[in-house]
């Protein structure tokens, strides 16, 4: 079995996506930054060959923090007061 952990990871994103809050209020989503990203699983063999490998269930994915940049300067407003909120949900 070999444990394969990758961390430090920090991802840049350009978005085009639409989003809508209780169907009626629109958010234009221009950026996503997620900071600090872990992709930690495990993987054993399964021949005596070593040349075929299977991905095992306890696979963990962590993220430290995500920066939402929206379309307009409010929402960028909004978002900015509830951070610990939005991470907490991812």
């Amino acid at each position: 079995m070999v444990h394969f952990k990758i961390a430090g990871i920090d991802v840049s994103t350009e978005v085009n996506a639409d989003f809508w809050a209780l169907h009626f209020i629109p958010f234009r989503a221009s950026a996503v930054n997620v900071t600090n990203m872990t992709v930690e699983f495990y993987m054993k063999s399964t021949g005596d060959d070593m040349v075929h490998w299977e991905l095992m269930e306890n696979s963990t994915f962590t993220i430290g923090k995500v920066d939402i940049q929206m379309g307009s300067s409010f929402l960028n407003w909004l978002i900015s007061l509830m951070p610990q909120h939005i991470n907490q949900a991812i």
